[in-house]
């Protein structure tokens, strides 16, 4: 499993690097960058690629709590496709994707030397577990703002994606918009708090180790 960890580490690392590349590339001739064929389609590869990391997580194959990888990992994939993909022309793009992609190139090279045995370069150690104290709150502030501006222009174009009409033949209905407003809320407020707090008990036990 060594390997096939090491592999993926490889090409999830190169991949973020790619998107943090064109995005400091296109960011001057263009607020959404999101909006750029090869940007958006970079992004959607990696980031729902990175839904395995919740399949290592419940077998074991890595430390990673299974609760927290979920929340990150699921979050994310739900925010690209229930959001950026509806609607990509955000001013937020550069700043988010710039927080993401700049956060998963720390993180992915630090698994990399994990999973080839290696150990972790001090500057590494110390991005790993110090960037995020501002990468974290950037790129949440970034998706606040990209569903603030989002939102009616979702519910004006395409008030009935991902929803669900009675009558079926399960007998149940969803609505998608109906589900954001109720959600978002508490997935900001709580979930924000819960994750940051986690990373920074991280920071703590893993500067203390070292």
């Amino acid at each position: 499993m060594g390997i096939y960890l090491a592999v993926y580490n490889v090409f999830q690392l190169i991949g973020w690097l790619t998107i943090v590349s064109l995005v400091i590339f296109y960011a001057p001739f263009t607020l959404e960058v999101y909006s750029v064929p090869i940007i958006r389609l970079t992004v959607i590869i990696f980031q729902n690629l990175m839904g395995l990391e919740i399949l290592h997580s419940l077998l074991r194959l890595t430390p990673s709590p299974l609760a927290t990888t979920f929340m990150q990992v699921g979050g994310r994939i739900c925010f690209v496709w229930g959001c950026m993909e509806l609607e990509p022309k955000a001013a937020a793009a550069t700043p988010l994707l710039l927080a993401w992609s700049s956060a998963e190139v720390i993180r992915y090279s630090h698994y990399l030397f994990a999973s080839l045995g290696t150990p972790t370069p001090k500057f590494m150690l110390w991005l790993r577990y110090s960037a995020f104290i501002v990468l974290c709150p950037m790129g949440i502030f970034s998706e606040i703002l990209w569903w603030y501006a989002a939102f009616p222009i979702i519910e004006k174009c395409c008030p009935r994606v991902y929803s669900i009409e009675m009558p079926n033949a399960y007998n149940f209905a969803f609505d998608y918009l109906i589900m954001l407003k109720i959600s978002l809320p508490l997935t900001y407020i709580i979930g924000f708090p819960y994750i940051y707090k986690y990373m920074l008990t991280q920071r703590t036990r893993k500067i203390k180790e070292d």
